[in-house]
């Protein structure tokens, strides 16, 4: 629950429809008028997808809390998030590798730019080092949100 209401509060930030966030750096692109509601719950699923990555960091202990193994929980998460092939295979062949091969600045570049941002915004332009900076702690601080929720 707590990485749902995370990520539709940073992508409700991004669009400027929330202020629960810090998107202050996002303020100079522009988002499209019409975005359909496959393509913002894709956005939602790709951020809930790099939340799912980070959390490798303290796995072993998640999947005590829980009791589950990694398979079912991986079944769970991507029942309950009603993830589409489109979504696993986005986590699979990007977002894991990205992580793996350049740790955040390739899961900030991979997923939350090259996927969300040129979903949500007109402008293509690469991150600005302020927009990354505001992506990486946006996750971060979900993340941390979520191990200590976990801990308790």
């Amino acid at each position: 629950m707590s990485a749902a209401i995370s990520s539709d509060e940073v992508v409700a930030a991004l669009l400027g429809l929330d202020h629960k966030r810090n998107a202050e750096a996002f303020k100079n692109r522009n988002a499209y008028k019409k975005l359909r509601k496959e393509d913002i719950l894709s956005v939602m699923r790709c951020y809930l997808s790099a939340l799912l990555i980070m959390c490798v960091t303290f796995k072993k202990m998640l999947l005590s809390k829980v009791e589950m193994s990694e398979n079912n929980f991986m079944v769970g998460w991507r029942s309950v998030f009603e993830y589409s092939t489109a979504d696993m295979q986005l986590f699979d062949e990007e977002l894991a590798p990205a992580f793996r091969n350049r740790g955040m600045d390739g899961l900030v570049e991979a997923a939350l730019y090259r996927h969300m941002i040129n979903t949500l915004f007109q402008e293509k332009q690469p991150l600005s080092e302020m927009e990354a900076a505001s992506l990486r702690d946006m996750i971060l601080d979900d993340t941390a949100a979520i191990k200590r929720y976990v801990e308790k």
